[in-house]
């Protein structure tokens, strides 16, 4: 019982830490970063989904065939914001550009049927001035929203259309 106790603690921790990343409305910016299963646990909306499966990993550059996504962190908006992929193995190269004093914020791309609700996918979170590869296997053709759901961006407009074809 106390491992279990000690456990749900730990990732307690683990979730708050991870929130605490986020920039402050000021501008201010936490160092802190999630790792792992937790930050993967960030966006509560995700929906557990044995057909759609994500990974997130830290790069220099863009692998070979990956869809390359420049996050505006002084606008809060992703570019391009309309984005028709094949079927099968999706791979983003997500650049969080810092462009000065406006480009404090950390950012990270949820994926699902609509804007703000039920994700099926979603990246751990990306620094200003640093990179990730976020791997989506397993969706299947249709249109998605994408969206940052740290601090509510979505809602100042920081999303954009996913349409995978046959």
């Amino acid at each position: 019982m106390t491992r279990r106790i000690s456990l749900a603690l730990a990732s307690a921790l683990s979730v708050v830490l991870a929130a605490s990343a986020c920039s402050a409305p000021g501008g201010a910016t936490s160092t802190a970063r999630a790792t792992g299963s937790a930050a993967a646990s960030v966006d509560e909306s995700v929906v557990p989904n044995a057909t759609v499966q994500a990974t997130t990993e830290e790069a220099a550059e863009a692998p070979p065939g990956a869809i390359s996504v420049t996050v505006d962190a002084g606008a809060d908006r992703f570019y391009p914001d309309e984005i028709i992929a094949p079927a099968g193995t999706l791979t983003f190269f997500i650049v969080n550009q810092n462009p000065g004093a406006l480009g404090t914020e950390t950012h990270q791309m949820s994926i699902g049927p609509e804007v703000g609700g039920v994700s099926l996918a979603a990246s751990e979170w990306v620094s200003p001035g640093t990179a990730i590869v976020f791997t989506v296997t397993g969706l299947e053709p249709g249109t998605y929203s994408y969206w940052c759901f740290i601090n509510e961006h979505h809602l100042r407009g920081m999303i954009g259309t996913l349409t995978v074809t046959p």
